[in-house]
């Protein structure tokens, strides 16, 4: 974790963390229905037989990668310029070189060694020591070789994980190669080269930090991403299997796009603040970001998608894309995020429509009532904007804001962006695209499955930025978006358990032991919460509260909604694109393809965003 190893950042993501909807828990007391499992293929993840001391060394990693590596590295970067950084990489690789040699000998890569030979001698000379990479100017090829890669290569693969103090996921494999690696250090027979390489160290530490920080914090359990990611990443001669077997499906292969979205400022989410607000009915603090403009300005209050982060990579490209565009932007947490769920949920049971929807609207409320006090001057007029299911709940506020009590927050614009329109059409579609490897012949299913994986680790280690169009068929496509959507509901279901003991599931919630208790929530579809535990829990009338065609004509006549939708986005229905259209007529704005939520950040759906916002300045 704290130290540059074979596992990137990019692809430590999830390939979406997008919205959908209606789950939960029956209260204990409740007796237990008969389980419906929905088991499904899932993909092979490294064995974890030492989870409770892995989980208790990660959060000793993390603790310091947050109260001591973060903040140290910032400072670093604050003090040294992004050149003399850059020459202090440069320095640090050509350390590495003698290493890379003697390992690319050890696997027979006599090319390789030979290049590397090259690259030395010419960095240590006409690099000036290495401080610059003159070999990559005159087109010397470069390649990587560690003690990991070489053990691999004569067929020891790691098949246990470990979490290594200071240094993170590793595996037996390369726990003995970083040891290798470590014991084979030039400094080690140049004492001084000890000062050169500690700061080389730090350099490569400092490179890393903040992409892996936000990674702890907008992932409700990062160690169980790690862990699958490491699965795949680890494998160094492993090569997939690219071939399309079959068609693509063009929404899911689009939807896996939103993989690639960066700011244009990578350090823009630490140039807001992180704040926090008491909500009434549960006198807990609810964490929110914002970014305030310096003068008078209308705010844009985000509510992204059904469990994404305020801070996850959607939220921040719009957030950034608003600001910079003047307006002032608050970001909360998705309605079934643990974090908005544990502090500003009032029911045991989330996903009725309803009180979601009043629950989010008293957490923006009081966020407003703190932010117009503080900053009586700074504020102006108020958008909503929502995300997928936060942009189904901006829908259901503006459709009821004449029945609200008189002091709760009303918005000058309500703009939904990509939200569904029916929920239960929208999780039939995610329980399908779960089970979509089962059209795979069952004897070759689970090896299809890992190399799909396989592939999001190759593109990940892959130099520059990802594909736009990802090389996956329409199975895996769509597999690799339902189960985006069933670790979203693991997750979920894990906070729920973790504080309303369910007797749906045989495994109790233990902190540093949860692989079991995963595996069972994972066996759980989508319609199965909707039955099982939804449905008992909620007021009659859920169906109708689910589908906002029951608030057509509130919504009609409400003459500050508008909304953005793809024609593919594969959660919209049968009727849904032609009800949005009758509904909202030219106040819709209708792109021809993105999939769902993938095009956020293309300059068709910028500008729509600004159009609908700009008069509110």
């Amino acid at each position: 974790m704290l130290h540059s190893a074979p596992m990137h950042p990019r692809h430590l993501r999830p390939p979406l963390l997008i919205a959908l909807t209606a789950i939960l828990v029956a209260s204990c007391s409740a007796p237990a229905p008969q389980q419906n499992l929905s088991s499904g293929p899932q993909p092979t993840a490294i064995a974890d037989p030492f989870e409770r001391v892995n989980r208790g060394i990660w959060e000793f990693n993390e603790a310091l990668l947050e109260g001591v590596v973060l903040p140290s590295t910032t400072a670093y970067h604050n003090a040294v310029p992004q050149p003399a950084r850059k020459s202090i990489g440069h320095f640090s690789r050509n350390l590495g070189s003698p290493s890379r040699f003697l390992n690319q000998v050890l696997q027979g890569r006599w090319q390789d060694a030979g290049n590397e030979t090259l690259r030395f001698a010419t960095n240590s000379t006409v690099g000036v020591a290495g401080l610059f990479d003159v070999a990559s100017k005159w087109d010397i090829p470069s390649s990587n070789a560690g003690f990991a890669q070489t053990i691999q290569t004569w067929g020891w693969n790691g098949k246990t994980y470990l979490v290594l103090p200071l240094f993170g996921p590793s595996d037996e494999t390369h726990a003995t190669g970083r040891f290798l690696d470590e014991a084979t250090e030039p400094w080690n027979f140049v004492p001084s080269l000890r000062t050169a390489a500690t700061v080389t160290n730090f350099d490569k530490i400092s490179n890393i930090a903040d992409r892996q920080v936000l990674l702890i914090r907008t992932q409700p359990d990062p160690y169980s991403i790690a862990r699958l990611a490491w699965t795949y990443s680890a494998s160094e001669t492993t090569t997939p299997d690219l071939t399309l077997r079959g068609p693509v499906h063009p929404p899911t292969l689009q939807t896996l796009g939103v993989a690639t979205l960066e700011n244009q400022d990578p350090a823009f989410y630490k140039k807001g603040r992180t704040a926090h607000v008491r909500i009434p009915s549960t006198q807990r603090r609810l964490p929110y970001n914002l970014w305030l403009q310096k003068t008078p300005a209308p705010i844009v209050y985000i509510s992204p998608g059904l469990a994404s982060h305020r801070l996850s990579g959607i939220t921040l490209s719009l957030a950034e894309s608003l600001f910079r565009d003047g307006f002032s932007v608050v970001s909360t947490s998705g309605i079934f995020h643990p974090e908005f769920m544990e502090n500003a949920s009032t029911t045991a049971t989330p996903g009725d429509p309803a009180r979601d929807s009043a629950d989010l609207l008293q957490a923006l409320t009081e966020i407003d009532r703190t932010l117009a006090r503080k900053h009586p001057n700074l504020l102006t007029r108020r958008a909503l904007v929502g995300l997928s299911m936060g942009g189904f709940q901006t829908l259901r506020l503006a459709a009821t804001e004449k029945s609200r009590a008189p002091n709760t927050l009303t918005f000058d614009r309500y703009l939904a962006i990509h939200s569904p329109v029916d929920l239960e059409t929208a999780l039939k579609t995610l329980d399908q695209y779960y089970h979509a490897p089962n059209a795979w012949p069952q004897n070759d299913r689970v090896q299809r499955i890992n190399n799909t994986f396989h592939k999001i680790a190759a593109l990940a280690r892959q130099p520059g930025p990802l594909p736009k169009v990802p090389p996956f068929e329409a199975i895996e496509s769509k597999y690799l978006v339902g189960y985006s959507f069933r670790m979203v509901l693991r997750d979920t279901l894990f906070s729920l358990h973790s504080r309303y003991p369910s007797q749906h599931f045989t495994k109790r919630a233990s902190h540093w032991e949860r692989d079991s208790l995963y595996q069972e929530m994972l066996n759980t579809s989508f319609q199965d919460y909707q039955k099982n535990f939804l449905i008992p829990n909620s007021p009659a009338g859920l169906t109708t509260r689910s589908n906002l065609r029951s608030l057509t004509t509130t919504i009609t006549r409400n003459p500050r909604v508008r909304a953005i939708i793809n024609r593919n986005d594969f959660l919209l229905g049968p009727g849904h694109l032609s009800w949005y259209q009758s509904t909202l007529g030219s106040r819709l704005k209708t792109l021809p393809q993105g999939g769902h939520l993938a095009n956020i950040a293309h300059p068709d759906t910028t500008r729509a965003i600004h159009t609908f916002l700009k008069d509110l300045k």
